[in-house]
């Protein structure tokens, strides 16, 4: 089967008062269709949070035949996890966002599981690391309000690759041998809020590195990242490693990617592969209509963003989004 590699004028997409919104600035040449699909990708979106914020996004189209067919290169920022932590408790509005806050530890910083790290060994070994800084998407700190909430700056550069069949219309289904545009632009939009994994970096560090620990590189999705109850895990690797808002409790139900180096293959910043868990699954394929779940919902709400009510019929097709790939291509973010 053949596989493909997927890379991770000013207009605004306003949502209904309170919502998350969008200002798309599309490069010159981007078509007019990807444009019209990047403003619905943005919208699913903004139905689903009503954070009173503004995401500023550059969008461009490249032709590379053979190439990705998705980019999302997302700025951010190094915060304490004291003030990431903070900014949760006092974010939350969910009965999701209590459960997951009441597993953050009190302090300056927290603990988890990681290795190549020079100060843990820098080795595949397991070693205790106990952080004081996070990298944090400026997207993410804006709804946690560690950001104005209009701050003008760049958030984030997305690229979609126009050298491949694209379907733009997924109100009709995705045609055969064609890509789901608005789903796959979904999706970066979603690394680009926030969906991303310090253990992708971890995964390309060099045995032996000279890199320490000590500097901002996890995430606050990766508080919620758990290779057993109570065991944070940050590590490269292939164990299993799954989400959890009740300190790991709850085992192996919602699975992670492990890494392209030394984990399944698939970058850590998604859902494992093929198992239907949500939209940041790492793969897309020809006919398939991708569509944001209940999963995917969770995990951006307890990161940060604040959940609106979801209309029935969206649920359901949500819930019901899965396996009707033809053949798969590995995303990147």
């Amino acid at each position: 089967m053949k596989r493909f590699l997927l890379a991770s004028g000013a207009l605004a997409v306003v949502a209904a008062s309170p919502a998350l919104s969008f200002n798309f600035n599309f490069a010159s040449g981007t078509p007019a269709q990807a444009q019209a699909a990047f403003i619905t990708a943005g919208n699913q979106w903004s139905a689903l949070f009503n954070d009173p914020i503004t995401i500023n996004y550059n969008v461009g189209t490249v032709n590379s035949p053979g190439g990705f067919l998705a980019a999302a290169g997302s700025n951010s920022q190094v915060i304490s996890y004291t003030n990431v932590r903070n900014a949760m408790i006092a974010d939350a509005t969910s009965a999701a966002d209590i459960q997951a806050n009441s597993t953050l530890a009190a302090g300056s910083t927290f603990s988890a599981q990681s290795n190549y790290f020079s100060d843990i060994g820098g080795s595949a070994t397991l070693g205790t690391v106990n952080l004081q800084f996070m990298d944090i998407n400026r997207a993410t700190a804006k709804a946690l309000g560690l950001r104005p909430a209009n701050d003008p700056g760049l958030d984030a550069t997305l690229t979609m690759n126009i050298a491949y069949s694209f379907d733009y219309n997924p109100n009709d289904g995705i045609a055969a041998g064609s890509y789901d545009f608005v789903g796959i632009a979904a999706h970066e939009i979603g690394h680009a809020l926030g969906f991303v994994s310090g253990v992708d970096y971890v995964d390309g560090l060099a045995a032996g590195s000279n890199t320490s620990t000590q500097f901002a590189w996890a995430s606050n999705l990766d508080l919620f990242r758990y290779s057993g109850a109570g065991v944070r895990n940050l590590a490269a690797g292939n164990a299993a490693k799954y989400f959890s808002i009740d300190g790991g409790l709850t085992t192996n139900t919602i699975l992670f990617s492990n890494g392209v180096s030394r984990g399944d293959g698939r970058q850590a910043s998604h859902w494992k592969d093929g198992l239907g868990i949500g939209i940041m699954d790492p793969t897309a394929g020809q006919g398939e209509l991708l569509a944001i779940t209940a999963n995917d919902i969770t995990a951006m709400d307890v990161i940060g963003f604040n959940r609106t009510a979801v209309p029935e019929p969206f649920s359901m097709v949500a819930m019901g989004a899965g396996l009707l790939a033809l053949a798969r291509c590995r995303r990147k973010n």
